[in-house]
């Protein structure tokens, strides 16, 4: 039967007929359940027994046989209140005609799906009898023992490739609790399943209690790797000469690893003369089963009969120098029998034998006929020797500016030796800060030991350019064109080409004064006298802080308590000179308990800064309570379990109570262990309350109020905790129920 309890109710909720006086509760309803928790299609059985009291004023059973009480069950969600068909019941009524065991009643309730639920009954008599009902309330809990079927794809892996013809068949494995009869057929997509191409093949199945499974892979069918053909031209060699008369058979040898391929036939392509003279490419291409390609070239030449040449023109062995003839006074005779008309062309002339233009000359006739046969004939004469002539280039008796004299040299004219340049000779000495007279002299001697008369030419070093200087700051301003200290400015001065600088003043400045676009002049003088001068301009100083102002806010040192701390402070700033570089300030400050400061700053466009700053302090709240009727100070409060204890408690920030329920952040309740309490020191809670166990403020008692309804369970241990809105501030008690 299961494990009998008494239940009993503190309020009683009577159920009547139609014409019977409902009367004061006289018996209860007993329960036993023989499992609370059972899967779904079993059963677990409920026995109820009708107990007699005497609280109604009736004698005796109020079940009896003249007035019977009717049970009748029904079933809710674990809400109490939602009918439910997840159980049913066998039988649906019953019928007591006397109290005690032997009148017990036996339900069998069968799960019908997993939930939790709550089973009730009622009762109807047609006596002056009443009955209380809610303590045979019976929680059952159903449970699906069921388990999904594992399923997987076997045969083939995820993501793999097969080669064509070597493809696993794909398969399905299913594991589950229950009985698996059939294995399942995979779905293959495309199909079929060893065909080119990517595949996914699906399992699915579901077992006897409805429970579905299901998995895919995917793989691959991929072609055997192919291997290329080879192929090569046969008959002629690359670069081969042949005859036109008697030409190369040309054919083509193919091969291929896979297996057998056809030779092809070579294709030509080249220009052939009506001769059939000339260059040819042979070509073989093979091409597989599979499209795999091979390709082989060959180039060669088919030739004919040279053509001759001779050298036309004066046939004279040797010349004095300058009395040679001219290189258009030879020419080339061609004869071709194959090509009448072959052009002659220009004979080539060589002079590389010639030393200071004395040694043999060579004229030399090529010619190559249309078929690439090639003749050459050559005559040479000799060319036999006379002192040189020099003069001064690049200056003229003129004045030229310092740093753009031209550039001077000699030119020797040498009719054996060949006309040539030479470094001149020039002579400065006579030049200050490289101003005044220059002389350039040239000499010149041959191969052969004759000397050139010497040329001689004097010119003037004059510097009319003035010097350049420079100007810059040796640190930039920052970005607002403003420095907050002194400033040094930098001269550098140059004659770059001329006759250099003789002053350069002053080397630095330093500006130390306060002010906006000042600035620094510099003059450069060079040694021609020549002037120059540089202006850094706009040089703004200030070493000035702006005015600050703080406006409003806390006050310095001051003491708040949470939430009562004043609005952030403001602040107020000007600067007299560079101006303010965007707004003041402000940072900080903070409302949580502890201490916060406030700063506040301004930066002027120089870079100045000024900042203050204000500190204050946060306190957290204070709390009274909790209040009668519960004892603090780690005194351990017995209560009834179910009852409902007063938690009565006050709050204050600063001198100001609280009465806001927003002030309470929250309240927990958490069992603790009994032997941690002081039990020396225990308390019965002399006064326990009903109703609504929500936060309030009770305005007539100044103080708020948090109902708590202690859990049913005795021997059972509790603390109690409020904690306040300001994170800090709580209250503790510690109860135990019985």
């Amino acid at each position: 039967m299961g494990i009998r309890r008494t239940l009993t109710l503190a309020a009683a909720l009577p159920l009547a007929v139609a014409g019977a006086v409902p009367a004061v509760a006289d018996n209860v309803l007993d329960n036993a359940v023989s499992a609370s928790v059972i899967d779904t299609g079993k059963v677990s059985t409920i026995v109820y027994r009708l107990s007699q009291t005497a609280d109604d004023g009736e004698k005796g059973c109020n079940a009896s046989p003249a007035s019977p009480a009717t049970v009748t069950l029904k079933a809710f969600a674990a809400d109490g209140t939602t009918p439910t068909t997840g159980l049913t019941f066998s039988p649906t009524s019953f019928t007591f005609t006397d109290c005690g065991p032997a009148s017990d009643a036996s339900v069998t309730v069968t799960g019908n799906r997993a939930g939790s639920y709550v089973v009730k009954v009622g009762v109807v008599d047609s006596g002056p009898g009443s009955y209380t009902t809610a303590q045979a309330d019976v929680a059952l809990r159903v449970d699906d023992p069921n388990q999904a079927p594992t399923v997987t794809v076997t045969g083939v892996q995820q993501d793999r490739e097969y080669v064509l013809g070597s493809v696993p068949q794909p398969g399905c494995s299913v594991t589950d609790d229950q009985a698996v009869t059939t294995q399942p057929t995979p779905t293959v997509v495309p199909s079929p399943f060893d065909a080119l191409g990517a595949h996914t093949a699906t399992c699915s199945y579901t077992d006897a209690g409805g429970k579905s499974g299901s998995a895919s892979t995917s793989y691959t069918v991929v072609r055997p790797p192919n291997n290329a053909p080879t192929v090569a031209v046969t008959g002629v060699e690359q670069g081969g000469t042949y005859l036109a008369a008697t030409p190369p058979v040309v054919g083509c040898d193919a091969d291929d690893p896979d297996g057998p391929v056809a030779d092809p036939s070579p294709t030509f392509s080249g220009v052939l003369n009506e001769r059939g003279i000339g260059e040819r490419t042979a070509t073989c291409t093979v091409t597989d089963d599979r499209g795999a390609t091979a390709s082989d070239s060959r180039t060669y030449r088919l030739i004919n009969t040279a053509p001759t040449v001779v050298v036309t023109g004066p046939s004279d062995a040797s010349y004095v120098n300058g009395t040679q003839p001219a290189d258009s006074a030879f020419g080339c005779a061609v004869a071709d029998p194959d090509e009448p008309g072959l052009p002659s062309g220009a004979p080539t002339v060589s002079r590389d034998a010639l030393s200071r233009g004395l040694g043999t000359v060579t004229v030399t006739c090529s010619v190559t006929d249309a078929d690439g046969a090639g003749a050459r004939a050559q005559h040479s004469y000799a060319i036999t020797n006379s002192a040189p002539s020099v003069a001064v280039t690049g200056v003229g008796a003129a004045a030229y500016e310092i740093g753009s004299e031209p550039t001077v040299g000699c030119a020797v004219t040498d009719r054996e030796d060949g006309d040539r340049t030479a470094a001149a000779e020039v002579a400065r000495g006579a030049l200050v800060h490289g101003l005044g007279t220059v002389t350039v002299t040239c000499d010149a001697r041959d191969a052969d030991g004759a000397v050139a008369e010497q040329a001689r030419t004097t010119y003037q070093v004059v510097d009319t350019g003035a010097p350049s200087i420079t100007g810059e700051r040796t640190t930039p301003a920052n970005e607002h064109g403003w420095d907050n200290g002194p400033v040094v400015v930098r001269f550098t001065c140059d004659d770059e080409g001329g006759s250099g600088i003789a002053t350069c003043a002053p080397a630095t400045a330093t500006v130390t004064a306060q002010g906006e676009g000042q600035s620094v002049t510099g003059t450069a003088t060079d040694h021609a006298g020549n002037t120059a001068q540089a202006t850094v301009s706009g040089i703004s100083i200030d070493t000035s802080a702006p005015v600050l102002d703080v406006v409003g806010g806390p006050a310095a040192g001051a003491t708040y308590a949470f939430g009562q701390v004043p609005a952030a402070p403001t602040c107020r700033a000007s600067d007299g000179l560079s101006g303010l570089d965007g707004a003041c300030e402000v940072s900080g400050g903070g409302t949580a308990i502890g201490t916060h400061t406030w700063t506040v700053s301004a930066r002027d466009r120089a870079g100045n800064v000024a900042t203050r700053s204000l500190t204050y302090t946060v306190v957290p709240w204070t709390a009274t309570g909790f209040t009668s009727p519960v004892d603090m100070g780690g005194v351990l409060n017995t209560v009834k379990g179910g009852s409902t204890v007063p938690l009565k408690f006050e709050l204050f920030a600063g001198g100001v109570e609280l009465t806001s329920t927003s002030a309470v952040a929250s309240f927990r309740t958490a069992v603790v262990s009994c032997a941690s309490v002081a039990t020396d020191r225990a308390d019965e809670v002399e006064v326990t309350t009903t109703g609504g166990t929500a936060l309030r403020y009770d305005a007539t008692g100044g103080q708020f109020v948090q109902n708590w309804q202690t859990p049913r369970t005795a021997g059972v241990c509790y603390r109690a905790t409020m904690t306040a809105a300001d994170g800090v501030t709580s209250r503790t008690a510690y109860f135990r129920t019985r």
